[in-house]
């Protein structure tokens, strides 16, 4: 993988991880899902570092489109190295 494509995989997985623990803590219960109401989405981009939920969510949109990306490239990847070598299978 390119550094960039590293860099960017690093970075998400940092301010996932970080938004992941902040919904936790927040009820203390194991969950992945984001406040569905005002006052829980405003209390968590701000405990993220922003002064509100558009902002917050432009950043996590980003970092979600960054890792599905890279992910489909590297699938894709490998899928064009699984095709060739079936295509050459009979030949060896």
């Amino acid at each position: 993988m390119p550094e960039s494509a590293v860099d960017e995989l690093i970075e998400a997985y940092r301010f996932l991880r970080l938004v992941e623990n902040r919904i936790q803590a927040w009820r203390d219960e194991q969950t992945h899902l984001l406040p569905a109401d005002d006052e829980g989405r405003l209390r968590l981009a701000r405990s993220m570092g922003f002064e509100s939920w558009s902002a917050f969510t432009g950043v996590l949109d980003r970092h979600r489109a960054w890792v599905q990306d890279h992910f489909d490239q590297l699938f894709a990847a490998n899928q064009d190295e699984e095709e060739q070598k079936s295509a050459l299978a009979p030949l060896w």
